[in-house]
């Protein structure tokens, strides 16, 4: 079992909403694990939308991405397929984009922000990243 011993998010844009809540998990050894994408309303406190629509999860159109999927974004809770069916449920489907998209985005935006993840070590708890909407950092905040 997999124990996560700093959760903190990085907040950058999507068409759908001006801030975006990219929450990972840091591993025991000090690498980075996605949790999911959030739309954000306000940061302080923390608000966001949920369960928007009844979009159908089809874990089918995964397999393209499915290995990468594997390896940045699971869970030790629960299936990996069940973990990804709650993100899009709760998260995706306010988020704007079609399903693969969803997914396809918040691969993209941890590939893209990994450079960022080194502010985040010295934290005891939460991390924030401030990025504009052109995902330009501005600064971090740490708990």
């Amino acid at each position: 079992m997999k124990k996560y011993i700093l959760f903190f998010y990085i907040i950058c844009c999507t068409a759908a909403y001006n801030i975006t809540t990219l929450a990972l998990f840091k591993q025991i050894n000090n690498t980075y694990t996605i949790h999911g994408l959030w739309p954000t309303f306000s940061i302080e406190p923390l608000e966001y939308p949920s369960y928007c629509s009844h979009d159908k999860f089809q874990v089918s159109l995964l397999e393209p991405i499915y290995k990468n999927m594997k390896t940045y974004w699971y869970s030790d809770q629960e299936s990996n397929v069940e973990f990804w069916k709650h993100e899009w449920y709760k998260h995706g489907t306010c988020s704007g984009y079609k399903f693969i998209d969803y997914f396809n985005q918040t691969l993209n935006l941890f590939y893209n922000q990994t450079k960022h993840f080194n502010i985040c070590n010295f934290c005891k708890d939460n991390c924030v990243l401030n990025y504009y909407k052109n995902l330009t950092f501005i600064n971090s905040i740490c708990e």
